[in-house]
């Protein structure tokens, strides 16, 4: 009988952590880091550009968007410090006052992304982080406007 329990509450448990590991509803390409590195994609011109994306309702709406179609937007130079550029639609937001660095990708307004070659200080819902060395991001930003494209591998 005892040797009956412990299998018993060792299936129990195994069944709860495989439980717990898709309970809130996203598969692991789905969260952090693994979507990050497999599915939401930024360009910026024609070069891949390795971010760092956040884990937040904003970033999971802009996945499910450039699954269907890539989102392609014209940037504009703004302030000597960021590329501003329309989304075409509201996203959810989670805008907090913060500083912004070099290689930084935010949303402002919920319908604008903007990605930093400089630093600003502002309320915005943070996307994610560019993962270049920051000369790299300058020279990719600073030298006029750029056309942006966030994608999904297929």
């Amino acid at each position: 009988m005892t040797r009956y329990k412990t299998i018993m509450i060792a299936v129990l448990l195994l069944a709860l952590v495989s439980f717990c590991g898709c309970a809130n509803g996203m598969d692991e390409s789905e969260s952090g880091g693994e979507m990050s590195s497999q599915s939401l994609k930024l360009y910026i011109g024609d070069k891949l550009v390795p971010v760092q994306w956040e884990e937040n309702a904003t970033v999971l709406a802009l996945l499910k968007q450039a699954q269907e179609k890539d989102i392609v937007v014209q940037m504009d130079m703004y302030g000597g410090f960021e590329q501003v550029g329309p989304l075409g639609r509201t996203y959810p937001r989670d805008d907090h006052q913060v500083t912004t660095q070099c290689g930084d990708i935010v949303l402002y307004s919920g319908n604008n992304i903007v990605v930093f070659y400089g630093s600003n200080s502002w309320s915005y819902t943070r996307l994610g982080k560019m993962k270049l060395q920051e000369s790299e991001v300058v020279s990719l930003l600073s030298r006029g406007n750029v056309v942006l494209r966030l994608s999904v591998e297929k």
